[in-house]
């Protein structure tokens, strides 16, 4: 009888353990994680730089273990934009080409085209899946985007006339920018480095228009804002001294010399 109890949990055991064997390599291959032969991802494009366009390369290859891969589970390549939601805008699948194979590995190959960019950052999510694969981790690239012109806006001076000479140059961009600059009138450009008034402005009319460069080379340019100068001639300036108060006081002083000068004659002639 103990002989048998000992036998018959042998066997449960055994069994036990084999069913948990054929448990955890099914869980494997949905998961297509093989001790020491996890699938491999190599992002080609793009690269963790700027891109002077809006229209950037995603290229990505994808490897298998020879050991989880089904040749009917039609691999695609999942491509995520900005943490976009399942299925939202940013959110597609491209298939999976198949590339070459050996005795660890089959592999396969992703492309497109990542279009209409916006300036500034930007993350790109890959994943591959497939029928009895699941779905393998993801991997991510980092990237910028400097496609367009700066946006310049001229805040100061306005579209108006002014009683004054000299006011402030204000201006708003809409990113970072490694320069501006003005041209006053059509002239020649001024760089500008920091606060900067324009000044000494005759009476008239005047157009003003900023240009701005960013990280890579591109010059955004506000719209030529016109403006006028009308400062009144001054009211308190001294009048001259008339013309004829001057000849008559110069006048009387002639003739009062005059008669002083008689007078010192007459008193030496009597003597």
């Amino acid at each position: 009888m103990k002989t048998t109890a000992i036998a018959l949990a042998l066997v449960l055991t055994l069994l036990f353990l084999g069913l948990a064997e054929l448990q955890f390599v099914k869980s494997v291959g949905a998961n297509a994680y093989v001790f020491g032969m996890m699938p491999r991802t190599y992002i080609h494009s793009p690269e963790n730089k700027t891109y002077a366009t809006d229209s950037v390369p995603a290229d990505v290859t994808f490897e298998i273990s020879q050991r989880v891969y089904d040749k009917s589970s039609n691999p695609t390549v999942t491509v995520q934009l900005d943490n976009a939601g399942y299925k939202m805008n940013g959110w597609f699948t491209i298939p999976a080409e198949y590339v070459s194979e050996n005795d660890t590995w089959v592999i396969f190959h992703g492309e497109t085209t990542l279009r209409n960019l916006s300036d500034g950052l930007h993350e790109v999510r890959f994943s591959c899946s497939a029928s009895s694969l699941g779905s393998i981790y993801d991997t991510v690239a980092c990237f910028t985007v400097e496609a367009h012109a700066p946006m310049v806006t001229v805040l100061s001076p306005e579209n108006k006339t002014y009683g004054t000479n000299a006011f402030p140059l204000n201006v708003t961009v809409n990113e970072d920018v490694l320069q501006i600059r003005y041209s006053l009138d059509g002239k020649e450009n001024v760089t500008v480095a920091g606060y900067t008034t324009l000044s000494d402005l005759p009476n008239g009319s005047h157009h003003v228009k900023v240009y701005a460069i960013d990280n890579v080379g591109k010059i955004g340019a506000s719209e030529a804002i016109a403006f006028a100068v009308d400062i009144p001639e001054s009211t308190s300036q001294s009048e001259p001294f008339p013309a004829e108060s001057v000849a008559a006081v110069s006048g009387t002083s002639a003739a009062v010399i005059v008669a002083a000068v008689l007078i010192y004659l007459k008193k030496h002639k009597t003597r």
